[in-house]
């Protein structure tokens, strides 16, 4: 079992890139090694949270998304979370 931080919890602070990057540092210098994606800004593109958390030495253990979504857009999410979690 992995233990990570949560973003869901502090989802005012993943809203831009910037803001986004500033969080996933803070989140590795207190010592996580992985994040479960929730609730980020809808223009963070997976390939940037991707990129911002290997910077960080953050591995993505988990993602979650919206129930309706993934009803309505399932190819998009799971294209989503493959290029997030590298599952090609």
């Amino acid at each position: 079992m992995k233990t990570g931080a949560q973003l869901y919890t502090i989802k005012s602070y993943t809203q831009n890139v910037k803001d986004f990057a500033c969080s996933m540092k803070k989140i590795a210098e207190m010592g996580y090694k992985t994040v479960q994606i929730s609730a980020v800004g809808k223009d963070l593109k997976p390939e940037q949270i991707r990129e911002i958390c290997d910077a960080n030495g953050l591995e993505i253990a988990l993602t979650h998304s919206d129930p309706m979504i993934l009803k309505h857009l399932l190819r998009s999410m799971i294209s989503w979370d493959a290029a997030i979690l590298d599952l090609e």
